[in-house]
């Protein structure tokens, strides 16, 4: 058994299988974001151009929920890009030089900072826009 291996699994330099797990579970999650918010923009500009689209007057309501809309798209996207910027700090951690710990860890705290406030503030917006059509 080389070192670096677990039992019956094939030894894959220059980094450990494990490793290698890790990162196509990485590849998938940031595949299936990206895909999200591909289908998330034909979606927003339908809305806007319905909204801006209408030949009455535009109402004080309907230029608020244009804003709306427009902040939870980049709040989405905010939080995609975050979320790859993340992974992306992640990697140079799979070497033999070993990570730089305290660096990596005030990365994480604000890329876990930056997460919560994109997906609370699109969580909030969302449900007020729920509420004020209902």
């Amino acid at each position: 058994m080389s070192s670096g291996t677990l039992e019956g699994q094939q030894p894959s330099l220059p980094i450990v299988s494990s490793d290698i797990e890790v990162l196509k579970i990485w590849l998938l999650q940031t595949a299936v974001s990206w895909l999200l918010c591909g289908i998330n923009v034909p979606l927003v500009f339908i809305i806007i151009f319905i909204i801006l689209s209408q030949r009455k007057r535009h109402l004080n309501a309907q230029l608020i929920l244009f804003a709306f809309v427009v902040l939870m798209f980049l709040f989405t996207i905010g939080h995609v890009v975050v979320n790859t910027q993340f992974i992306l700090v992640q990697l140079p951690n799979f070497s033999y030089t070993g990570p730089n710990v305290v660096k990596s860890d005030q990365q994480e705290m604000i890329f876990e900072i930056a997460t919560a406030i994109f997906d609370r503030l699109n969580f909030v917006i969302g449900d007020g826009i729920v509420i004020w059509r209902a």
